[in-house]
């Protein structure tokens, strides 16, 4: 097949994308965008991910957890997310990518766990627990599971039998909270 020859950038890409093309990106001059994904100061076992992201909220590239990618030069808000955290948190960062550079952020995240009962007249019950933070539900918890949150305060809601029970707790970074929602 004989090379199309593209009158205007326009042209060239309608026709990159006609063909089946993922990314214009690779035409265009490019950087790379490193990030390392730190939970408490550590990064030994942090996954994660990213994605660079435009003005207009588009994706322009996303890659994995402490791995690099390549990112059209530009500016961008990185957007890095820790996998295993229950709210789900993300941190976002202006970054501008030059050509043939590397950009590096660094995204800690401060997190602790937390293990919570529902009791009734002293005796384990069965129920789930709303997390909810700013009045908000990040996440629910089945009782006696341990679950990983970013540090904060937050407010546990349980209900048993037509009653709500509400306990508010603390997660400090790197620590173990605990609560206990009883009813009569």
């Amino acid at each position: 097949m004989p090379p199309v020859r593209a009158a205007s950038a326009e042209l060239c890409v309608t026709v990159c994308v006609a063909l089946g093309a993922t990314s214009v990106a690779h035409a265009q001059a490019a950087g790379r965008v490193e990030v390392e994904i730190r939970q408490n100061g550590q990064t030994a076992g942090c996954t994660g991910s990213w994605e660079a992201r435009r003005d207009d909220g588009s994706v322009a590239a996303r890659g994995g957890a402490s791995a690099g990618g390549r990112v059209p030069a530009g500016n961008y808000r990185i957007v890095v997310s820790i996998d295993g955290v229950l709210d789900r948190p993300t941190r976002t960062f202006p970054v501008s990518v030059v050509a043939g550079r590397t950009a590096r952020v660094e995204a800690d995240f401060a997190t602790g766990t937390l293990t919570a009962a529902v009791v009734r007249g002293g005796q384990r019950a069965a129920a789930m627990i709303e997390i909810l933070r700013g009045g908000q539900r990040v996440a629910t918890l089945t009782p006696g599971v341990r679950a990983t949150l970013s540090a904060g305060s937050y407010l546990l809601r349980a209900r048993h039998r037509g009653e709500t029970r509400e306990v508010p707790v603390v997660v400090a970074p790197g620590g173990d909270a605990t609560a206990e929602l009883a009813f009569p």
